[in-house]
């Protein structure tokens, strides 16, 4: 249940903090701390509305202090900044130049976990220079599956540090690029055959980058929409799905369908609470998107 590889990951987030709350009631802090560590990334990409996440975090952040669990507080803090730049209450800043912090003030853990939300949110804003270096970070800082073995997360930050990859081979093309995300998308294949359930839009999605990147617009629009209909349950990556599937559109010159795609993600970005990311959309793609909601 904890882990995730059976159960949908919304199903995960009670057990999880149930167990950060045992721990802390009868002493096992450190048991505690590691609960709350995986409530957290369990929490944020289940695909449940931010707010309730929001409504959990100033809790979490006191009781952890209560306790002096330090490094527990540093990946509160990092959350609490996803969800303050994703529902837009503060700007959307760069993560440049976080290296030094992040190899030197915490532990391996807490690196890894900060290094892989701050990859998540460059990713989705488009910044891309940081999101790559975010993703060699990743890399240098050893390997996020040995920190997180057992949970479904190194499969899921695989996914995004490749999507990450392929946006900027759709710009400047590397077979090299493209060669190492082919074996991304086998270390994902074999992830869904563990949790088809939970992994297989993002299978879909990051094959549906590559078919574009191949030529193979067919096989792309039919993995595209594979991956939306996978991806229903988890509405952030549910927006995504349309989001990339909007872009493939425009690449198309299929206006109609962008505009459908990209309103829905828009749509769907602010169903999650995520109005900062709604209003980027709206503004990368201010032409479709507008003329969609005036349709």
């Amino acid at each position: 249940t904890i882990f995730g590889f059976m159960k949908p990951l919304e199903d995960c987030v009670k057990p999880l903090g149930d167990a950060v709350r045992i721990g802390l009631r009868v002493g096992d802090m450190t048991h505690a701390a590691s609960c709350c560590n995986i409530y957290l990334l369990f929490r944020f990409f289940s695909g449940q509305h931010l707010s309730y996440l929001a409504t959990a975090l100033p809790k979490l952040n006191a009781d952890m202090k209560e306790f002096n669990l330090t490094r527990t507080l540093v990946v509160i803090e990092a959350f609490q900044s996803m969800v303050s730049i994703l529902t837009g209450k503060t700007p959307c800043v760069s993560f440049a130049g976080t290296e030094d912090h992040l190899t030197y003030q915490t532990g391996d853990i807490v690196n890894q976990l900060i290094n892989f939300g701050q990859l998540f949110i460059a990713y989705l804003f488009g910044d891309l220079e940081v999101a790559l270096g975010l993703s060699s970070m990743a890399v240098n800082l050893g390997s996020f599956r040995e920190v997180l073995g057992g949970t479904i997360f190194p499969y899921i930050c695989e996914f995004y540090r490749s999507m990450t990859q392929m946006s900027i081979l759709h710009l400047q093309p590397c077979k090299k690029g493209l060669s190492m995300v082919k074996k991304s998308i086998k270390v994902l294949r074999s992830g869904r055959k563990k949790s088809p359930g939970n992994l297989s839009h993002h299978v879909c999605l990051l094959e549906a980058e590559y078919a574009f990147a191949q030529r193979n617009f067919d096989s792309a629009e039919r993995l595209y929409l594979e991956a939306i209909h996978h991806a229903t349950g988890v509405i952030h990556e549910y927006a995504l799905g349309c989001e990339r599937l909007g872009w493939f559109y425009i690449q198309r010159a299929n206006r109609e369908s962008a505009q459908e795609q990209l309103e829905k993600a828009r749509l769907l970005y602010l169903k999650w609470g995520a109005k900062a990311k709604a209003e980027h959309l709206e503004k990368k793609y201010s032409q479709q998107i507008t003329k969609g909601k005036k349709g």
